[in-house]
């Protein structure tokens, strides 16, 4: 991403480019690492799940321990260098003159998530201890930074085709106004005068945005070729890999809503869901770890 985002110049051979990409391919440190990332999340929301149904009565620090213990730092770690590798590469074979300024820039760009979200997720844990007299500000704010980290992210990407690129950043600015919207919400007098479901919009508008991306790569990847089995296949699997995740969240943000506005559904169902979202994301992962693609000039195009 980073070499993309440093004005590669377009004048070098495809040859040079295959090099680069050859690489500068993910390690298995990442792959592995994205692997146990998910890991922390999912038992993450096992703990969340036995704390409200009342099995359990862990300490709040502890419920977010496998994310700030385990998620964060696999995430961070083998991306960090990863992307510290990309920065070097970029300095060697692409444009040399790139100022110092703007690589620390790019560099703060990739730290900034994960520093956004620990401090998102400090500030849940503080707040359950001290109650009112941590505000609902310093819980939201880094929500915020988060989600404009990435509609800029998305923005300075010129390698993500068009569709994804204007979902991604539709999708990040909806993540701002969702944010805000539960914001004032808790700081109403009377929070039931803002209903949950005009709360979760944005989320839904978004789960319809990455369905539209969705179909416009599978047509892109499609449109204007001989449509054998082999390019259906390469077209149609992450279509639906795309769908069932985009499915799944969607029924939990539906059970969520029901749940905080009707009380229709118990826990068990509302964490259904988001149990079969956090399996597939798994299994995605793990078959993305083990798969071999071969680096090609026409996969660079």
């Amino acid at each position: 991403m980073l070499q993309t985002l440093l004005n590669p110049n377009p004048s070098d051979s495809i040859q040079d480019q295959v090099d680069l990409v050859t690489m500068n391919k993910p390690s298995p440190l990442i792959k592995i690492g994205m692997i146990f990332a998910c890991l922390g999340v999912v038992t993450t929301t096992i703990f969340l799940h036995l704390q409200f149904a009342g099995v359990v009565s862990f300490p709040w620090y502890a419920i977010w321990v496998p994310i700030m213990a385990i998620s964060i730092p696999c995430f961070f770690h083998p991306i960090g260098k990863h992307f510290m590798k990309e920065i070097r590469i970029i300095h060697k074979y692409r444009d040399i003159t790139i100022s110092r300024t703007k690589r620390y820039f790019y560099r703060g760009l990739v730290i900034a998530p994960f520093l956004w979200f620990s401090i998102f997720i400090a500030a849940i844990v503080i707040r359950h201890y001290r109650g009112e007299a941590f505000q609902y500000f310093h819980i939201f704010f880094p929500c915020q930074l988060l989600s404009l980290e990435f509609l800029v992210l998305a923005h300075l990407d010129p390698t993500l085709p068009r569709s994804t690129r204007h979902s991604f950043k539709t999708c990040s600015a909806l993540l701002l106004i969702f944010s805000s919207f539960i914001f004032i919400r808790f700081q109403l007098n009377d929070p039931n005068s803002f209903h949950w479901v005009f709360v979760f919009l944005p989320l839904y508008i978004g789960e319809v945005s990455l369905l539209a991306d969705a179909f416009c790569r599978f047509y892109s990847k499609t449109e204007d070729k001989e449509c054998d089995s082999r390019v259906f296949k390469y077209a149609v699997l992450p279509l639906i890999a795309k769908l069932i995740l985009i499915f799944s969240s969607c029924v939990f943000l539906v059970f969520l809503t029901l749940y905080l506005e009707y009380h229709y559904i118990s826990l068990n169902d509302l964490f259904a869901p988001l149990y079969v979202l956090e399996f597939f994301i798994i299994l995605f992962l793990i078959k993305m770890s083990f798969s071999r693609r071969r680096v090609t000039p026409e996969s660079i195009n």
